[in-house]
């Protein structure tokens, strides 16, 4: 019984990791998109984001190096490339390196709560 608790506990963690990562490649996306925009332009031509979706394996890279992370630690490049594809990169919400790292601490402690819990209760 403690190893399902713990092997649940493993996966949320794991799926928290996932969606920071996410979080900080949805940063440099939007960087990106903001270098492409002119002063003139407000909004993204197809070209250009056909080149920000296709520049993600790059992007992907320098958030690995940045923050030092595993590859295993991201969403697959290809599925994030073809949910892209419908949607509206005009759109993309702004994101804070302080927002994304409180929220993760949050649910760190959350997790490491949850699995002291579960270890006293098997103690008894």
């Amino acid at each position: 019984r403690f190893n399902t608790y713990s092997r649940k506990i493993n996966i949320l963690d794991k799926r928290a990791r996932m969606v920071r990562n996410h979080a900080y490649v949805m940063m440099k996306l939007r960087e990106e998109q903001r270098k492409c925009l002119s002063i003139c332009r407000r909004k993204l031509r197809p070209q250009d984001t056909e080149k920000l979706i296709n520049s993600l394996p790059e992007l992907y890279n320098s958030v690995q190096k940045e923050q030092n992370r595993s590859t295993e630690e991201f969403i697959s490049v290809k599925s994030l490339q073809d949910k892209l594809r419908h949607h509206d990169l005009d759109k993309l919400p702004r994101l804070k390196q302080s927002s994304i790292e409180n929220s993760y601490g949050k649910m760190e402690k959350a997790l490491t709560k949850f699995s002291t819990i579960q270890v006293r209760t098997e103690e008894k």
